[in-house]
C-alpha cells in the first residue's frame, strides 16, 4: 500500500525526502505519494513540506492504523498477514476465527481496544481504548501438540528482553505468563492451541502490554498490581513502534525455538525468573500446593519442593503468593 511505503522510507530516513525519491522507491506517482501525505496529516501527523528539499516527519500520532503498522514491522513472517482494529471483543476470539477460516501462519491482529479481553483463567484483561497493545499471532508450526505449552515462556522472554534492552525495565517474569516489575503486573501472555492427538492446527498467542495509563478507573483491584510503561520510563511510549520491536524479538526466539529447542530459551526464562526460589502458594485444578519454587523444566512446568522434600511438577496453575 502506496501510504505504508512512503511512511516507511519518512521513518528510515528520519529527515527530509523529496518527492520524487518517495515516488521512485514505492513506485508510484509524485500525486500519489502527495496523496499518501495528505492522508498522513489527516490521521494526525505534522509532517514539514520545504520546497527543492521535500518531505520530514516532525511528529506522529500514537495510533495503531494498517499502514501505521505495516511502515515499521521489519519481519519476514510475524505480520505478513494483518488486521488492524479500532475495537474488538478479544484479539485472540477474532484470530481463532480467522485462524479457523484457514488464515496463514504469521497472522497479526491489533487492536486500539478490547471490549472483552481475556487472560488465563476466564480473567478479564483490562483493555481501555488507547491505553495499552493488544494483538495475537495466529501460528502453524510443525511440531507435536505437547511441546505447545513451551510457546508461553518463548512468548514472554521476547517481551522482556524488549522491555530491558529497548525501555531499561526491569522486567521479570511470573510463572506462567505474566511479566512484573516490582512486583506489579504489566504484560499478560494467553496461548490457547487447537490440534489433534498428532497434529497442531492452530496456534493462538495473545500479549497484552500496559502502556499508557487508563483512561477510567478499573478498580482497586487492577490499579493496585498493573503498571504501565510510561510511568516505568518517564516518557509517552508509541505503541508502534513497541509492537514492531516485539515482533521481531517474537520472530527471533520463536525461530530459535523451532531450530534450537527450547533449552536456550527456558535458561533464559530461568535467569528473568521472579518465581524460583520463593515459597509460593499455587493455585491448581486439582487444589493449592504449597512449598518452594525450585526449577521450571523443559515441559515448561514449575516444580515445586513441599514441606516434605517431595518433588511435584505444576503443568497448569496460577502463584498467588
Amino acid at each position: 500500500m502506496t501510504t505504508a511505503l512512503v511512511l516507511s522510507e519518512l521513518i528510515k530516513a528520519d529527515t527530509y525526502v523529496s518527492g520524487s525519491r518517495l515516488a521512485k522507491k514505492a513506485g508510484v506517482s509524485r500525486n500519489a505519494v502527495w496523496k499518501a501525505i495528505e492522508r498522513m496529516r489527516k490521521d494526525g501527523y505534522e509532517i514539514e513540506a520545504v520546497p527543492r528539499r521535500g518531505y520530514r516527519i516532525v511528529s506522529a500520532p500514537d495510533s495503531l492504523r494498517d499502514y501505521e503498522v505495516a511502515a515499521h514491522l521489519g519481519t519476514d513472517e510475524l505480520g505478513s498477514g494483518l488486521y488492524c482494529l479500532d475495537s474488538i471483543d478479544s484479539t485472540n476470539l477474532f484470530a481463532k476465527r480467522i485462524a479457523r477460516e484457514g488464515a496463514p501462519h504469521g497472522t497479526l491482529v491489533v487492536a486500539n481496544e478490547q471490549t472483552a479481553g481475556r487472560g488465563r483463567l476466564g480473567r478479564t484483561w483490562e483493555s481501555q481504548p488507547g491505553t495499552g497493545l493488544y494483538f495475537s499471532l495466529v501460528l502453524r508450526p510443525d511440531l507435536p501438540p505437547g511441546d505447545a505449552p513451551q510457546l508461553t515462556t518463548v512468548a514472554a522472554v521476547s517481551v522482556a528482553s524488549v522491555l530491558r534492552d529497548d525501555y531499561s525495565v526491569d522486567a521479570r517474569l511470573k510463572w506462567p505468563n505474566d511479566i512484573l516489575v516490582n512486583g506489579r503486573k504489566l504484560c499478560g501472555i494467553l496461548v490457547e492451541m487447537s490440534c489433534e492427538l498428532d497434529r497442531i492446527h492452530h496456534i493462538i498467542v495473545g500479549i497484552g502490554i500496559n502502556v499508557h495509563a487508563f483512561v477510567r478507573d478499573p478498580g482497586t483491584d487492577v490499579s493496585a498490581i498493573a503498571v504501565n510503561l510510561d510511568e516505568l520510563i518517564g516518557a509517552h511510549v508509541q505503541r508502534v513502534r513497541l509492537l514492531a520491536s516485539v515482533l521481531a524479538s517474537t520472530e527471533r526466539y520463536y525461530r530459535t525455538w523451532l531450530n534450537c529447542g527450547f533449552a536456550p530459551i527456558l535458561a533464559e526464562a530461568k535467569a528473568l525468573s521472579c518465581t524460583l526460589g520463593r515459597s509460593v502458594s499455587v493455585s491448581t485444578p486439582s487444589g493449592m500446593v504449597e512449598g518452594i519454587a525450585r526449577d521450571l523444566d523443559l515441559s515448561g512446568a514449575l516444580v515445586i519442593e513441599d514441606s516434605k522434600g517431595v518433588y511435584r511438577k505444576i503443568y497448569a496453575g496460577d502463584v498467588v503468593a
